[in-house]
C-alpha cells in the first residue's frame, strides 16, 4: 500500500525524501474533514494510492498537521502538490477537486517518468558499447616503413 496519511511535519518530510520515491510520483494531497469537495475526491485519491506502485500519496490533514500546511503555504482546500525525485519544491500544482485535471496532470507526469526511465535504460546500454579510449603511451605503434631510408630531406 502506497497511501500514507502523515501524522505530523517530521513525518512528511521523512516520506517526501525517502530515497525509494525517487524514480516515483509523490502526491501530496492536503485536505480537511469540514471541506466538502475534499470528502467527493478523497474515494478517487485514496483508491489511486492504494492501487499504483509508481505514486506514493501523502495524505495531509491541515487541521491535524497545521505546521506542514503552513510550511507548503496551504491556502485551499483540496490542493495536491506533485513531487518528482525528492525534490522539496513541486513540479506542480492543482488547487481544487478537479477530477479531469487531476487525472491528466497524474498522466502527464507518470508519461514523464516512464520516458526517463527509457532514456536511462537507453543511456546505461550505450556505454556498455563504447569502446576506451586509450593514452597514446598505450597504444601499440605499428612498424612504418621507411622506402627510401637514406633519402634527406631539405
Amino acid at each position: 500500500m502506497v497511501f500514507h496519511v502523515v501524522q505530523n511535519l517530521e513525518d512528511y518530510y521523512k516520506n517526501l525524501m525517502d530515497k525509494k520515491w525517487n524514480d516515483k510520483l509523490v502526491i501530496c494531497y492536503f485536505t480537511a474533514t469540514w471541506c466538502g469537495p475534499c470528502r467527493m475526491i478523497s474515494p478517487d485519491i485514496t483508491k489511486l494510492g492504494e492501487s499504483s506502485e509508481n505514486i506514493l500519496v501523502l495524505k495531509v490533514d491541515v487541521d491535524e498537521c497545521e505546521e506542514v500546511a503552513a510550511q507548503c503555504s496551504i491556502d485551499c482546500m483540496p490542493t495536491f502538490r506533485f513531487h518528482l525525485g525528492n525534490n522539496l519544491e513541486p513540479t506542480k500544482k492543482l488547487m481544487g477537486a478537479d477530477k479531469n485535471s487531476l487525472f491528466s496532470i497524474i498522466g502527464d507526469l507518470l508519461k514523464y517518468l516512464n520516458e526517463m526511465k527509457v532514456a536511462n535504460t537507453q543511456d546505461a546500454g550505450i556505454k556498455k558499447d563504447v569502446q576506451q579510449v586509450k593514452k597514446n603511451t598505450d597504444v601499440e605503434v605499428p612498424y612504418l616503413y621507411n622506402p627510401i631510408p637514406n633519402h634527406k630531406f631539405n
